[in-house]
């Protein structure tokens, strides 16, 4: 990960903010408001996204900003960073959405109010990796495969339990008749791949294989659930560049986007521009955590998905629970192994309850 570069204090603002993410809020923009003039800073521009459209860099410059603030989840600001490739300002990422991976990647698990004073206090600038399909870029993660239309199924459902229930076996039963994507020059099928940037410009790939009806029922109801990496065997690797390779158009996520993109689907890893706007006072410890692969501990949320698997390349059996830069715990392959079993126990105790009461 390049050094961060320090910087003067910014002043002059433009506010994008999506009121209809998932965890966004008109008072909490109104107290992000506040919080930017609490620190001297002036709003020289507003955008309500995607009402309206992004601020062109001239926009921006006709009127002295220096830095745009860009509150909503990861299409959002995945939007805005792209649309401003061109920009000489700073980006200041602020959760709204429902995943948050990249200002995870940027500020850890901060909050918007919290993200300000930290980052205002001791602004520094710095880069994210992305990857490139095509005319798009992602600097979250791209899921690719019939199974990627689950997660913007799953944004409509969040918490209607029985709605859940339900379309989880509607789409299980698609996901069988669905035609698998590839990888060019290997033989495998898949129902999705999940992709990421690291540091060090590779990518990181998860691969959710093709399998039977409880295999596609158990990823319907784990990916409707919002548990992307429990639905199915994972085989993950690190690779230089990938084609996914289909005989139909490919359903494909871009940090948060739905879209479908014709095969073959050629995925580069390239280094971002230092445009991030984050606090200057993160330690070393952060630094790996937020944009590489260093897997020598979870945080609180990856204990379910992930640990397993980091278990099982590094050949050990007990794993650190790091969060905020700090030691919380210590899991070991027992712990986790007695999670999967109780939630495969909890949903089929669950679907046979609704079967019998269908």
């Amino acid at each position: 990960m390049p050094p961060l570069a320090p910087l003067d204090r910014p002043h002059r603002f433009w506010l994008v903010a999506n009121a209809a993410a998932h965890s966004a809020s008109a008072e909490l923009i109104a107290a992000i408001r506040a919080r930017l003039a609490d620190h001297g800073g002036k709003i020289v521009g507003e955008t309500d996204f995607p009402r309206n459209a992004l601020p062109a860099p001239g926009e921006l410059d006709a009127v002295g900003a220096d830095v745009l603030v860009a509150y909503g989840g990861d299409g959002t600001i995945t939007g805005a960073t792209c649309a401003l490739r061109d920009w000489d300002g700073a980006i200041l990422a602020l959760p709204g959405g429902t995943m948050n991976l990249v200002t995870k990647k940027l500020h850890q698990r901060r909050e918007p109010l919290e993200i300000l004073d930290a980052v205002l206090g001791a602004p520094a600038l710095r880069s994210l990796p992305l990857i490139e399909v095509g005319e798009y870029r992602s600097y979250a993660r791209i899921i690719a495969g019939p199974a990627a239309r689950l997660v913007s199924v799953r944004e409509r459902l969040r918490d209607q339990r029985w709605g859940h229930a339900w379309r989880a076996l509607r789409f299980a039963w698609q996901l069988m008749a669905a035609r698998a994507i590839g990888i060019s020059g290997e033989r495998g099928r898949y129902s999705a791949l999940i992709v990421h940037a690291t540091a060090d410009e590779a990518l990181a790939l998860d691969r959710v294989a093709k399998g039977g009806p409880l295999h596609a029922l158990r990823l319907a109801w784990s990916w409707l659930g919002g548990l992307l990496l429990e639905g199915g065997a994972l085989v993950r690797e690190e690779r230089r560049r990938l084609t996914i390779t289909a005989e139909r158009p490919v359903a494909i996520v871009i940090d948060g986007e739905e879209r479908l993109l014709e095969p073959p689907l050629h995925l580069e890893p390239v280094g971002g521009p230092a445009c991030f706007l984050v606090a200057a006072k993160q330690s070393e410890q952060r630094e790996r955590a937020a944009g590489s692969r260093d897997d020598s501990a979870v945080g609180l949320s990856g204990t379910r998905g992930g640990g397993v698997g980091v278990m099982t390349r590094r050949r050990i059996r007990h794993l650190p629970v790091v969060e905020s830069g700090a030691m919380v715990g210590i899991v070991s392959i027992g712990d986790l192994v007695k999670y999967q079993i109780d939630q495969l126990a909890a949903e089929a105790a669950l679907m046979r309850d609704y079967i019998q009461e269908a």
